[in-house]
């Protein structure tokens, strides 16, 4: 999934979920983790054709962030996962 799809899930803003996402990476880099295919760095186009900052989240990253959010949304998080 991308930072995008759980903005969407979420109905945070995009910006405010990449600042989770970096919270995270932050966190688990302090503890010596490496998080380069948990949390893959990533560009997306917008719909006017700016190239912005997205990450790509593996099944870990998806379930580490969802952990942040509240029951609703950690609900809806592990459907989609569960469709993918």
């Amino acid at each position: 999934m991308t930072s995008i799809e759980i903005s969407k899930l979420t109905c945070k803003l995009h910006k405010n979920v990449i600042a989770d996402i970096r919270n995270e990476i932050q966190k688990l880099e302090n503890a010596g983790i490496f998080t380069g295919l948990i949390f893959q760095p990533s560009e997306y186009q917008d719909s006017t054709g700016r190239t912005l900052p997205q990450y790509e989240l593996s099944k870990d990253g998806v379930m580490m962030l969802a952990m942040k959010y509240d029951t609703v949304t950690r609900y809806k998080i592990t459907q989609k996962l569960n469709e993918l």
